[in-house]
């Protein structure tokens, strides 16, 4: 005998089939009401000028709006205090932890406390090599206690 294998009952494929014919529907109305220049855009340089290494990321602390932080992938994390005359500053660098020879490596992102103001903590996600292999590592510093402008690397 003959056994007949299934992977989607009958009834199922009948719905999917008018599914995908509604969902074609919406496009082509979407398509159509769509302005012609929608798929346009143009970009600007966004700190007049300042060259970063790699960057991957530009983040705001929470309730910030005139101090940016830049994240590069080889480790370090640049400040731009005044975005009106901006000026790149090293915040942290991660020195040889940090550095990176490929594109799926290095510092990834940075998040702050939702009370950083107050505490000053915040969030790094950079790859290490632990015994041989390569790692993520999630790690927590702070702001320096006479700089705010500087990452103390010894709070990790």
């Amino acid at each position: 005998m003959r056994r007949r294998t299934t992977f989607f009952p009958r009834s199922s494929l009948a719905f999917a089939a008018v599914a995908f014919a509604w969902g074609m529907v919406a496009i082509a109305a979407a398509k159509s009401a769509a302005p012609e220049n929608l798929n346009t855009y143009t970009t600007a340089p966004a700190f007049d000028g300042l060259k970063f290494n790699d960057p991957v990321q530009v983040v705001f602390a929470p309730g910030e709006k005139h101090r940016a932080f830049v994240v590069e992938r080889g480790g370090v994390v640049a400040v731009v205090r005044d975005l009106a005359h901006p000026k790149r500053e090293v915040f942290l660098d991660l020195g040889r932890r940090g550095r990176t020879f490929d594109r799926d490596h290095g510092t990834l992102t940075l998040a702050f406390h939702p009370q950083f103001a107050t505490n000053g903590f915040f969030f790094l996600w950079f790859s290490v090599t632990e015994r041989g292999s390569r790692a993520g590592r999630l790690a927590r510093f702070k702001v320096s206690a006479t700089d705010p402008n500087v990452a103390d690397l010894a709070s990790e």
